[in-house]
């Protein structure tokens, strides 16, 4: 942005006088996104994450979601330049702000959530080391107790699970 100046000297018994012309340029630069998250994975439905930003100099910005996730696309990030987000992804997903100003455009770079599934322990068996699978086997299974066991005896934890 270039703007053009005059500056006018005058004597002080005004009989004089000089007009200089000046001209002063500002870089144009695209909209500015400061864009955070609190924890980039969660647990499928059970996480969520908090998104916060900062947008200087936009006129417009929208929200993108790949894939869609339509309460973030549909928000309206042009009326909350500097605001905050909770999200709830079922599925991993990239979250963007994309903002237009006077000076250019900035696509924002997306910031991914990735969501895993929760783990499951399907089996869970605790024994006397090295007893496990032999004809003496000191075992408890889930909320089972080992009986007669000696402090200090080292035990070994056995688990099956999904997703772990």
């Amino acid at each position: 942005m270039t703007t053009e100046y005059t500056l006018l000297c005058t004597s002080l018994d005004g009989l004089s006088a000089v007009s200089i012309p000046f001209t002063v340029s500002v870089a144009a630069t695209p909209p500015i996104i400061d864009f955070t998250y609190d924890k980039g994975v969660i647990i499928e439905n059970k996480g969520s994450t908090l998104f916060s930003w900062n947008i200087r100099g936009a006129t417009s910005c929208t929200g993108v979601s790949v894939p869609s996730d339509p309460d973030w696309d549909s928000y309206d990030f042009t009326g909350n330049l500097k605001s905050s987000k909770t999200v709830s992804p079922t599925v991993t997903t990239d979250y963007s702000i994309s903002c237009t100003g006077d000076w250019g455009s900035n696509p924002g770079q997306p910031r991914t959530i990735t969501v895993i599934p929760e783990a499951v322990i399907t089996k869970f068996k605790v024994c006397v080391a090295g007893t496990e699978g032999t004809p003496g086997e000191k075992c408890a299974q889930s909320a089972g107790t080992l009986e007669d066991i000696d402090p200090g005896t080292p035990l070994e934890v056995f688990w099956d699970s999904v997703d772990a």
